[in-house]
């Protein structure tokens, strides 16, 4: 009889949790559903609207201006071209700008673009040219094994699909889908982004989003008037060389952007060092501190954040900046340490660890 009872308690006990299995499951599914339903809809200066899901956010314009700069400044140096993006939407809650998955959109003006030069062969071969110059620049890329994926016209939307895979130094393999889709004004151009593993929904999620960008009436492509359109008014090779070369750009300028974020917090530690020698050569006996540094003359530089603490004979003083990647120290000689700050601030790219070392 025990035995029974047992038996049919188990029993009970599986099917309840087969019942909160598949409750929870249902849950899941429906709040993936909802999680991936395209209806956040962010507005253009261009007469088209990009839907996205709730989890994305539009890139602010300042820095999308702060990239083309960049980008100019670096041109003549690295061959690459300089970045003309309109748009950028990135996940929410990203602790960095253009951190994997993101979008990028290049809105191009020239007049309409006749459908039928974009479903001849030479295609391919634009592409193609956009990758081997892409090649090129290989070493100042830090970018390798570079191919061209699968490329397709859809008819039906009026946009071109090609897809592209390469390893990144310091950041891993990327994958991204081009998409140009045509308009009576010109073309929009898309570029998704995302890291291996994982990257295949993503470019599926990419491709929906360019088919599901609402377009104004003026700017719907009519395929009836086409004779009125340009045999050749797009230069895929050049769009896609710089839709490849974009994240490496992207790369250079978070590290060029934290190496001067660095630079200017081990700038400061040394004025604050300074200050403090002159300080102690009057009051030998003094106390030390922030406010009496500041008293003798030292103010941080904007987000820089730094600590002193002690005596002129015994002091402990260390700076940093509050979205840099180094923690300088100095002692009572002079001597500069410096140290990854990785538990101040978990900065854009990541990265190993550096040793502790003195300069």
């Amino acid at each position: 009889m025990f035995i029974k009872k047992t038996a049919l308690i188990v029993c009970v006990i599986i099917l309840l949790i087969a019942a909160c299995s598949a409750s929870k499951e249902n849950l899941l599914t429906n709040t993936a559903k909802e999680h991936n339903e395209l209806r956040k809809e962010f507005d253009t200066a261009h007469g088209f609207t990009v839907v996205l899901t709730e989890r994305w956010t539009e890139v602010p314009k300042d820095f999308l201006e702060k990239f083309r700069l960049f980008t100019k400044q670096i041109a003549g140096k690295t061959k690459f071209p300089e970045s003309s993006w309109d748009y950028a939407y990135q996940v929410s809650g990203s602790r960095s700008m253009f951190k994997y998955p993101f979008i990028l959109i290049h809105v191009e003006e020239t007049g309409k673009v006749s459908e039928a030069s974009l479903k001849e062969s030479e295609l391919r071969a634009k592409l193609k040219e956009g990758l081997k110059k892409t090649e090129m620049h290989s070493n100042v890329c830090k970018l390798s094994d570079a191919e061209l994926g699968e490329s397709f016209y859809d008819s039906d939307n009026h946009i071109l699909f090609s897809e592209a895979r390469m390893n990144i130094q310091d950041t891993g393999t990327v994958v991204g889908l081009s998409a140009s889709r045509l308009t009576e004004r010109g073309v929009i151009h898309f570029m998704g982004y995302a890291l291996e593993p994982g990257a295949d929904r993503h470019i599926e999620f990419y491709k929906n989003v360019v088919r599901k960008i609402k377009l104004s009436e003026l700017l719907a492509y009519r395929t009836e008037n086409e004779n009125s359109a340009s045999a050749s008014g797009v230069d895929l090779g050049k769009i896609w060389f710089s839709g490849m070369t974009t994240p490496v750009t992207i790369r250079n300028l978070i590290h060029y952007t934290i190496r001067r974020y660095d630079a200017t917090a081990n700038s400061d530690i040394r004025r604050a060092y300074r200050i403090t020698q002159a300080y102690c050569s009057k009051s030998p006996n003094g106390i030390l501190n922030l406010n009496v540094l500041k008293k003798h003359g030292f103010n941080p530089s904007q987000n820089i954040r730094v600590s002193v603490s002690g005596n002129c004979e015994d002091f402990q003083m260390g700076a940093f900046h509050v979205k840099g990647k180094i923690f300088f120290a100095v002692d009572k000689t002079g001597k500069i340490y410096q140290q990854e700050a990785k538990n101040l601030m978990e900065s854009v790219m990541g990265g190993q660890p550096k040793k502790q070392r003195s300069q």
